[in-house]
């Protein structure tokens, strides 16, 4: 039999297509994205450990809102990312500026001003 027609698969509405033999379980911006996401969360855990970083730096980078910043880097660099990425994104952005900056706690307004928008 030949090569071409074992790969040969007839899709959903009849016309014949290909198998794609690369075993990538995302698309390569995905991949690398992942990658610099969890080289840098364990560069920085190592870091933290051993004493390099200061207190009022680990209250920022090991935080929840640097989480769902890190969550939603890695799923705007996916090709098929959805509105969902940049909420997340947003919502890590959002509570991460009072960390940041000197200015006053705006948090404890976010989820009423969630529901005046809805």
């Amino acid at each position: 039999m030949n090569t071409e027609n074992q790969n040969r698969v007839t899709g959903r509405d009849g016309r014949d297509q290909f198998r794609n033999h690369h075993n990538h379980k995302g698309q390569p911006s995905t991949v690398v994205a992942t990658a610099i996401v969890l080289i840098g969360v364990g560069a920085i855990l190592l870091l933290n450990s051993m004493g390099f970083i200061p207190d009022n730096l680990r209250y920022i980078i090991i935080s929840w809102p640097m989480l769902l910043i890190a969550i939603g880097t890695v799923g705007i660099f996916r090709r098929d990312h959805n509105f969902g990425t940049w909420i997340i994104f947003s919502i890590g952005v959002f509570f991460l500026i009072p960390r940041i900056w000197d200015i006053p706690d705006y948090t404890g307004t976010f989820w009423p001003l969630i529901l005046i928008f809805l």
